[in-house]
């Protein structure tokens, strides 16, 4: 009976002890598992001429599914940059922010700091954005 007790007490003890240090590392390969998929979405989904003059950062959270993918274009034209956002506001799974910081034309002391989530997924958002192109205006840098 002894043996019974101090076999339980062992297993109380070590699920108590390491199950959070386990449980907190796979929350932790979740969270990079899932940047990680989202960079690649990100990637594939921008065109092979946008490559050499866009960055992406990535930012999970650990204890949400939420997502905030910040883009810089500022070496971009606004066709460009809207052309980038119809297609990767398709691709993105829902529940992702995207922001997308961009120059009116290259060169040109203007800027656009543009940001959307993903909640509904991006086939609703492509006409909206398309619709707001005309409406958008770019405020000169000061």
């Amino acid at each position: 009976m002894h043996a019974l007790i101090d076999i339980g007490t062992v297993v109380a003890v070590g699920l108590f002890t390491v199950g959070p240090v386990v449980g907190w590392m796979l929350l932790l390969n979740a969270r990079d598992r899932r940047r990680e998929a989202l960079l690649g979405t990100m990637w594939v989904l921008a065109s092979r001429d946008l490559r050499p003059s866009i960055a992406i950062q990535v930012q999970v959270n650990v204890l949400s599914r939420r997502a905030i993918v910040a883009v810089d274009m500022r070496d971009c034209t606004r066709n460009q940059i809207w052309d980038a956002v119809v297609r990767w506001c398709a691709g993105l799974p829902p529940g992702v922010g995207l922001c997308v910081n961009g120059g009116f034309e290259p060169g040109l002391p203007a800027w656009l700091s543009y940001c959307l989530c993903t909640t509904t997924g991006g086939a609703a958002w492509e006409a909206a954005s398309r619709a707001s192109r005309a409406r958008l205006r770019f405020t000169p840098h000061r």
